[in-house]
């Protein structure tokens, strides 16, 4: 990410233990916000997510000995950086000089309820982007048992609460919105990634809560992240999940691209927000009318 004088920034996420040692990788450090220098290629550390969590929380240690911390994704909004820490179901804000490192929001646990039992799963926080409304949204990822439609997009306020701005996803990864306020959501895969078809999905959520599903499966598969370039294109990462045949696709949002049956099932989903979100509109409006 850039800020505003065109300065980049990287996040490197983190699936190692405590006493984690890159050197015989030649890499930085791992699960640390970096400041680059494109000129030299130095890295500048700004804020170290992981070891900040197992300070504020012990108990991250996960019994393999690993660290329960894998911040995933961040933007940047003035002269501070919104991380996503994926493995602890919260969102990070940190001055982009590295001062005041904080946790911003975390996401409970959420229900379902079967026939026979309630099963709790993780809010997991995946993509971070900043709205029209100057708001931080945030895509989730279910934790297990993937609850298929169960995954929201969030609105978190200045006051750090989260709100749901958006439901009926599945397995969402990442999010971004263009120069008209259109969202875009991408979803992993359409169906719970056990099942073992990973065709996944770029869907289009309008101002006014109307969905568009741009692109499901015909290439698109373990999509993992997206971003929006002036003009508009949508670039998108397919086989995410997989060394070595990784692709970046491009997409036209005003083209009329082909989709899988599996797409019916992702409308289907979308459908189901639609009607939450028109009704916080309407709600909205009916407040700033009072």
């Amino acid at each position: 990410q850039f800020d505003a004088a065109g300065n980049p920034y990287l996040l490197i996420g983190l699936s190692a233990g405590v006493n984690y040692n890159n050197t015989p990788l030649n890499s930085p450090n791992f699960g640390e916000l970096y400041k680059v220098d494109f000129n030299t290629g130095a890295l500048t550390s700004i804020a170290d997510i992981s070891s900040y969590e197992f300070a504020k929380d012990p108990t991250v240690l996960l019994p393999n000995g690993y660290v329960g911390s894998n911040p995933y994704s961040f933007t940047i909004k003035g002269d501070t950086a919104y991380i996503a820490n994926a493995n602890r179901n919260e969102v990070l804000s940190v001055n982009l000089d590295g001062s005041n490192l904080k946790t911003l929001v975390e996401f409970p646990d959420q229900t379902i309820t079967t026939p026979t039992q309630e099963i709790k799963y993780q809010a997991v926080p995946t993509g971070v982007a900043i709205g029209p409304d100057q708001a931080l949204y945030v895509s989730q990822f279910t934790g297990v048992p993937i609850p298929e439609g169960k995954a929201n997009i969030f609105r978190v306020g200045e006051d750090g609460k989260a709100t749901v701005y958006a439901d009926g996803f599945t397995q969402l990864t990442d999010l971004a919105f263009d120069t008209e306020g259109n969202l875009y959501a991408l979803q992993f895969a359409n169906e719970a990634f056990y099942k073992g078809n990973l065709d996944g999905s770029l869907i289009q959520v309008a101002p006014d809560g109307t969905r568009r599903t741009l692109l499901s499966g015909n290439g698109l598969e373990s999509a993992t992240a997206l971003t929006i370039d002036p003009d508009g294109a949508i670039y998108v990462s397919s086989f995410g999940d997989r060394a070595g045949v990784g692709q970046v696709l491009k997409i036209d949002p005003k083209a009329k691209v082909p989709e899988s049956n599996s797409a019916l099932g992702v409308l289907a989903f979308g459908a189901l927000g639609v009607g939450s979100y028109l009704g916080r509109k309407r709600r909205q409006k009916l407040v700033s009318c009072g």
